[in-house]
């Protein structure tokens, strides 16, 4: 298990844990059956958008085939 000391010094665990509680992306009755990333597909799709709409790749694109299985 990785421990990480500063974020006790930013937020109480409690705080958290309030955070956590009332967070959400969808409503559970919008969620479909199956779909593991169902509750937070919103944010998902706009980042998607947004990535997609900064970056734009010139005529020659390298891929480092030592990341592909």
């Amino acid at each position: 298990m990785h421990a990480t000391p500063s974020f006790g010094t930013i937020m109480s665990r409690n705080r958290f844990f309030v955070i956590d509680k009332f967070l959400h992306f969808a409503h559970n009755s919008a969620v479909e059956n199956g779909d593991r990333l169902g509750k937070i597909r919103p944010v998902i799709e706009d980042l998607r958008g947004i990535f997609q709409s900064a970056f734009i790749p010139r005529q020659y694109v390298a891929v480092d085939e030592s990341l592909l299985l």
